[in-house]
């Protein structure tokens, strides 16, 4: 497993834009992404990826498992003047998760795989960094963990699906909010 940190303030690639145009009597579109700095982001994941995996002599994975943590440090707003969240400050940080998550599988193409369709498992999740013990409230970034896909379809795998999305009487609950699975990553920061 190749574990690592990328500082900075994680960017969603924001939705895709199409403009249309003609070109030699047919039509053509330039695409482009909603999110003009996600492609900096982009690149900066990906270097911190191509330095770790040289560092490691890792290969790329040939069907991988990636693990997601962005943090993201609360705007000074969000607290009063004796340094505590206000009450009605945002509960979870606003960007869309798949949106991040897709920014940091394609910064990972061609280094952790040849191409983000192998990744056979995401799992991903997004916080405050000051609701992660032990963590300067100040810090803002990823955490990437990228492993050969294992798991066991018959016990660990179904256990840990049924652990994760709902109880014996199939209601749902939150469970990264006190998932220790997620707090471990405080360990790797």
């Amino acid at each position: 497993m190749i574990s690592f940190f990328v500082g900075g303030v994680p960017k969603p690639k924001g939705s895709a834009k199409a403009f249309a145009y003609m070109k030699d009597g047919k039509p053509r579109a330039n695409v482009t992404n909603a999110c003009d700095t996600a492609k900096d982001w982009q690149a900066k994941v990906n270097r911190e990826a191509k330095a770790r995996f040289r560092l490691l002599k890792q290969e790329p994975f040939e069907v991988p498992e990636v693990v997601l943590l962005f943090v993201f440090a609360r705007a000074k707003s969000h607290y009063n003047a004796k340094g505590e969240v206000k009450p009605r400050a945002l509960k979870q940080p606003p960007t869309d998760i798949d949106k991040l998550t897709r920014t940091a599988l394609d910064a990972l193409t061609g280094v952790a795989y040849a191409d983000d369709k192998q990744v056979k498992c995401v799992t991903a999740a997004k916080c405050w960094a000051n609701d992660l013990p032990g963590v300067n409230a100040d810090l803002s970034g990823v955490v990437i963990d990228v492993a050969d896909y294992k798991m066991d379809y018959d016990g660990e795998a179904l256990n840990l699906l049924r652990s994760r999305t709902g109880t014996a009487d199939g209601s749902l609950v939150e469970t990264w909010r006190a998932d220790p699975y997620c707090v471990a990553y405080v360990n790797v920061l």
